[in-house]
């Protein structure tokens, strides 16, 4: 099963404040939703696994070009973008 759900009916809006962890993708900072993506930099190979991240609005793709301080989060509510205080890159295997 897929979520297919994009924005948290449940009316709770408070930002998150605490790090997130790996594997949690918390709440927007802006307007609270739960409904957050994790950003994909980079060139990924095209998979099933990928296809189902984008569509079930768990992964959104940054491009191709990668900083270093790019955003790692997307709020499929409003489309606010922000780094989390979490070091790792995003990953398609979960780790």
């Amino acid at each position: 099963m897929s979520e297919k759900t994009l924005v948290e009916p449940d009316g709770d809006r408070e930002p998150a404040t605490e790090p997130t962890p790996l594997g949690r993708r918390g709440r927007c900072p802006r307007c609270g939703s739960r409904s957050v993506a994790e950003i994909l930099f980079g060139l990924p190979e095209w998979s099933e696994e990928l296809e189902d991240k984008l569509d079930s609005g768990r992964l959104v793709l940054g491009g191709c070009c990668v900083t270093g301080s790019d955003p790692d989060r997307h709020c499929n509510a409003c489309d606010h973008r922000w780094r989390s205080r979490r070091s790792a890159p995003a990953r398609l295997d979960g780790s």
